[in-house]
């Protein structure tokens, strides 16, 4: 399927479907392994989705955030609609899910899951550096690479976002047993 991005000057061609969640579906992208393109299915609420990541693309984070997370890069358009976006592609990691089982971690040495750990305390840290709030960090959306328990974000859509003009765009997805309790004042 061919795409735009925000500003019209950048086509994308989507292929083969890699993933997918509740809110979309990942696909490759043609000519280019580094990114992919998140298609959202559940198409409520997309006006807001697409505030929320045009604030996303004007906050520009630095490079050593953008190490940790999947931070997008451009949005995309089909027939002149908001549909997605954009991101850096980190193929062959697992997400903590897959590290967590025991048969998957039963050969490896302790320090490597201090390491990961310590990777994932760096990741969460570049974000609220930003001023920004992750929505939605859940097992799923945390990918380890298990030569290294090197760890990136991902769904970043999830994030909260306050924009420029001091305007929170909310998370408004989240894993149940990865959201804190709701408190009654």
């Amino acid at each position: 399927m061919f795409y735009t991005g925000l500003n019209r000057n950048t086509n994308y061609n989507t292929q083969e479907k890699i993933a997918e969640g509740a809110e979309g579906e990942i696909h490759t992208i043609t000519g280019n392994v580094e990114i992919v393109a998140k298609i959202y299915t559940d198409n409520k609420i997309m006006d807001l989705r697409e505030q929320k990541l045009k604030a996303m693309l004007k906050i520009n984070p630095e490079e050593h955030v953008t190490k940790y997370c999947s931070w997008p890069l451009d949005m995309l358009y089909g027939n002149g609609d908001f549909v997605g976006y954009v991101m850096r592609s980190f193929r062959g990691l697992s997400n903590l899910i897959e590290v967590y089982n025991h048969d998957n971690r039963k050969d490896i040495p302790w320090k490597f899951f201090v390491h990961l750990a310590l990777n994932l305390s760096i990741a969460v840290d570049s974000i609220h550096g930003l001023g920004q709030v992750i929505g939605d960090l859940n097992p799923k959306n945390i990918m380890v690479d298990m030569k290294n328990g090197y760890t990136i974000l991902v769904d970043t859509d999830s994030f909260h976002i306050k924009d420029d003009n001091n305007k929170r765009h909310r998370c408004i997805v989240g894993y149940p047993e990865c959201v804190a309790p709701y408190a009654y004042t």
